[in-house]
């Protein structure tokens, strides 16, 4: 329980004549506090065109009693939350939120934040995580349709759309994606699960497991340029491509540098001792008609990039377009330390 200090402050007031003092009547500050929680209802998934909605639920404790403004942060573009902002009034407990989300809402993970704030009390907030995942056909032509997105507010499956089985033709598939954003301290990291399938039916995506945070630093510096390098670990999930990239903004003025290396590149690369890939920048320097102004630069602040991919099956560059492919992958990003 969080008691909140009463100050009295008390007036007085004099007259001419006979007229006496008077002493107010002090209105003592309400202690107590409350708290917010949130739970989805039914439905729990959001298929897009489609609402779901979840209840705030307002908890007071000791003697506050007063009414808790609500409002809502975070919603990304395409997500809709009803009322944006609300009122649970004195002697009320919950607030319901509607939440639509639109076609052009990407897979991911979506935080929106719920604060209260009620008078002379501290404010309190609370999370509801959206999880997005999407659905698309592709013909065996090549043409492709996205078919929506599932919103999951609670727990962890959801419905998605796809054609009935009587259109489908060989060569046909659907591919289903699930992914999770997690930012932490200026950065993020982004893991998605891939399947392509000719007929769906009850399917477990499962992301690959937490990517190991990468070494990063420059390993050569001079007046001109600075050359980076990161190494990133071997992991069971994440075994067929490699990516590293880093990115320097000045002005109008970027340069970025990407390296890309497959599964057998990866473990013959200079400097790799077996559980991590060492990935650097080359040294250009004496190709015919090199420029040093287009590497990075010394004492600019630097953003990296890694990222590794992984795939049920045989390939080079990219996962083959074949029924029940998984692939798993991560993107992180942060600053060059």
């Amino acid at each position: 329980m969080m008691a909140t200090l009463c100050t009295l402050a008390f007036t007085t007031a004099c007259g001419g004549g006979d007229a006496g003092t008077t002493t107010p009547t002090p209105t003592p500050t309400p202690t107590g506090s409350f708290s917010l929680s949130v739970s989805a209802t039914a439905p729990t998934t959001m298929v897009q065109t489609g609402a779901g909605s979840a209840i705030v639920t307002v908890s007071r404790t000791g003697s506050f009693s007063g009414a808790v403004s609500l409002s809502v942060e975070g919603a990304p573009s395409g997500v809709t939350v009803t009322p944006s902002s609300a009122t649970v009034a004195s002697g009320a407990t919950t607030s319901t939120l509607a939440i639509d989300v639109s076609l052009n809402v990407p897979a991911g993970s979506y935080p929106l934040t719920i604060r209260g704030q009620a008078t002379g009390q501290s404010a309190q907030s609370t999370t509801l995580t959206l999880t997005v995942v999407t659905s698309t056909f592709r013909t065996a032509s090549g043409a492709s349709v996205a078919l929506g997105a599932t919103t999951i507010v609670s727990g962890t499956s959801g419905l998605v759309r796809h054609l009935p089985a009587a259109p489908v033709q060989a060569g046909d598939f659907h591919t289903l994606v699930a992914s999770a954003t997690l930012t932490n301290g200026g950065n993020t990291v982004v893991r998605s699960a891939t399947q392509t399938t000719a007929s769906p039916t009850a399917t477990t995506l499962t992301l690959g497991v937490v990517p190991g945070e990468p070494l990063v630093s420059p390993f050569e510096t001079s007046a001109q340029r600075v050359r980076f390098m990161s190494m990133i670990a071997f992991q069971a999930d994440y075994t067929r491509l490699y990516i590293a990239g880093w990115f320097q903004q000045l002005g109008a003025t970027r340069r970025d540098v990407t390296m890309t290396v497959t599964e057998a590149m990866a473990t013959i690369t200079s400097g790799s001792d077996g559980t991590r890939s060492r990935l650097r920048v080359p040294d250009f320097s004496a190709a015919p008609g090199w420029n040093l102004l287009w590497e990075s630069r010394p004492g600019l602040a630097a953003t990296y990039l890694v990222s590794a991919s992984g795939w049920t099956a045989s390939g080079g560059l990219g996962a083959p377009l074949s029924d029940g492919v998984v692939t798993r992958s991560y993107t992180r990003i942060g600053p060059v330390p």
